[in-house]
């Protein structure tokens, strides 16, 4: 006999006030996997409420500008159950000798990202900041720089997945505490922008 381990329990209604809307801003925020814990909410396995970092470690901010930031995030069955693909592209809009150690860094580690959807929900499940790869964490599958297109300026082309036969269990999750200041909040009080430790 088989086990379903799931069990329709909400109706998902649409918003006449707060219509659905697409997009990504323009900053990711990079944690390494090997550094970072999160905390569930009590009720919800798919909203984390709070993140920390090992002491003396930090998350980092990938800068962008005009929608240069794409996220999926994709469901299938398989055998064992459904399986999720999480995906970040980025471009990197900076060129120089450091930069390219940093790629050659990001290609040989995983990560998890949080991104900042343009849609915001409201209240306590507010979904605005998505957290991909958090369960198993995300390689660097694709790095690309093609120096004379117009388009990119030259920038690095930066793709993020699963690793190979580590899919997510789960959809990407939601990082919500208590509003959306202070969830940001909480991201940049992570996050490293100079050496010497500055954060945010």
């Amino acid at each position: 006999m088989s086990t379903l381990c799931g069990k329709v329990a909400n109706s998902i209604l649409l918003s006449c006030d707060n219509p659905l809307v697409p997009g990504l801003a323009n900053n990711i925020y990079v944690f390494n996997m090997a550094d970072i814990a999160f905390t569930f909410d009590a009720t919800n396995p798919q909203l984390v409420n709070a993140i920390s970092l090992a002491a003396g470690v930090y998350g980092y901010i990938f800068q962008s500008i005009n929608n240069n930031v794409s996220a999926l995030q994709k469901g299938t069955q398989t055998p064992a159950g459904p399986r999720f693909d999480h995906e970040i592209d980025f471009d990197v809009l900076a060129y120089s000798s450091a930069v390219n150690e940093q790629i050659l860094q990001i290609m040989t580690s995983r990560v998890c990202i949080i991104v900042e959807n343009l849609y915001r929900s409201g209240g306590a499940t507010d979904s605005t900041f998505n957290i991909y790869g958090g369960q198993y964490g995300l390689i660097c599958a694709d790095a690309e720089r093609k120096a004379d297109d117009e388009t990119s300026s030259g920038a690095w082309k930066l793709k993020f997945k699963n690793a190979p036969k580590t899919k997510q269990s789960t959809p990407v999750w939601t990082f919500y505490n208590t509003s959306y200041s202070a969830t940001l909040a909480a991201i940049l009080a992570q996050i490293k922008i100079a050496d010497g430790g500055t954060k945010a």
